[in-house]
């Protein structure tokens, strides 16, 4: 009998390592496609600022074609395990993760963030804000802070954050940090714990994502992409992030192609991932749909004019989402055609790259959505 269990722990064990095969065969896509990404890749690299760029495809099951690009700064070439500052897909985990707190705890989207946070400067358009607003980005708060609304210190600065008042048209959309800045700081609320230990216990943990973290402030990082020239430490670029220790709701998350493979997959396989439920269906389906009237899901963009470069020319509007960060990420996701696309720079490392970027993003998805619409892929 104790035989029998260890065999079947070890099986287990086999089975989930093997369940979602991350590092896809090089033949796992049809050589056309290939042929086209790499040569579009290759060539804006010769020919451009843009210096590096990783890739991954996948489907709910597999992933099916990656590649690293380049070099990520003079003296280091880019691999397929370097490590990039997500920037705000780190939105996308925070909204999972609060949204299955929230669901563990019976609180409902609806629940006003003054209830929540308890804030001492408030007004009648602050007291309807709920939790949905700030997820949708229709809250009504600015897109984000001035250096003068920081304080002389990070508990003074999430005082001002947290009593900050809404100046824009509510139930209107406004892509704000300020957003996520609070909803990050409503999961430590409901969790009882930091958002760091809340995002790895929720998401990182059950998915295995041995290299997706919040950045340790100040530690050398080899398998990291710089962001600015000659970095070597391990540094959140966006600067309310690292005015606030380095992580926060909205930016601070590093990660690499083949932990973003994991999570991407949930979204295609209705919250499970090898068979093992992360998330609810339920939740998958609010993060994914958008209501009338609203460009965004509950933390996924799906129509927003954010929305057209990652998702290119043919895959399907309104069915499609994902997420794009500023340091040059994108993560698009279409369950329509069943896959998902990862792309990873630093072009924020230069500035004549980051429009390169952005144009090049579109025209990888419309290559491979149109591979995928035409069903030629595999």
């Amino acid at each position: 009998m104790f035989r029998f269990a260890i065999l079947f722990l070890m099986l287990s064990a086999s089975s989930f390592a093997n369940c979602f095969d991350v590092r896809p065969s090089s033949l796992s896509i049809e050589p056309k496609l290939k042929l086209k990404i790499e040569k579009l890749i290759q060539n804006t690299i010769d020919s451009t600022n843009l210096t590096s760029l990783s890739i991954l495809i996948g489907t709910s099951s597999k992933s099916v074609y990656a590649k690293a690009f380049g070099y990520v700064s003079k003296t280091k070439p880019n691999s397929l395990d370097m490590i990039y500052d997500l920037a705000s897909i780190t939105k996308v985990f925070t909204a999972s993760a609060l949204l299955k707190e929230l669901e563990s705890k019976d609180i409902d989207i609806s629940t006003k963030m003054n209830k929540l946070l308890d804030p001492k400067n408030t007004n009648s358009l602050k007291d309807k804000i709920s939790i949905e607003d700030l997820l949708r980005h229709e809250s009504g708060f600015k897109s984000g802070l001035l250096n003068r609304e920081f304080g002389q210190n990070t508990e003074e600065s999430w005082n001002n954050i947290v009593n900050l008042i809404p100046t824009k048209k509510y139930k209107r959309f406004l892509y704000s940090d300020i957003n996520y800045l609070l909803l990050g700081k409503i999961l430590e609320k409901v969790s009882s714990e930091t958002l760091h230990k809340s995002i790895e216990r929720l998401l990182l943990k059950p998915l295995n994502l041995e290299n997706t973290y919040f950045a340790p402030k100040g530690v050398l990082c080899g398998d990291c992409a710089p962001t600015s020239k000659g970095q070597v430490v391990m540094k959140t670029h966006d600067p309310t992030a690292h005015k606030l220790g380095g992580g926060v709701g909205s930016a601070g998350i590093f990660s690499n192609l083949y932990d973003l493979g994991k999570f991407a997959s949930i979204f295609l396989n209705k919250g499970k991932f090898c068979g093992k439920r992360i998330l609810s269906s339920k939740q998958v389906r609010e993060m994914t749909l958008k209501k009338h009237n609203s460009s965004r899901g509950l933390g996924f963009d799906i129509s927003s004019a954010y929305s057209n470069r990652p998702r290119g020319d043919y895959f399907n509007l309104n069915k499609s989402f994902g997420h794009t960060g500023y340091t040059g990420t994108s993560l698009w996701i279409d369950p329509v055609f069943d896959v998902f696309v990862v792309v990873l720079t630093n072009s924020v490392i230069n500035p004549k790259a980051k429009k390169i970027f952005l144009d090049l993003n579109k025209s990888i998805s419309t290559l491979i959505g149109k591979s995928f619409s035409n069903n030629k892929s595999f």
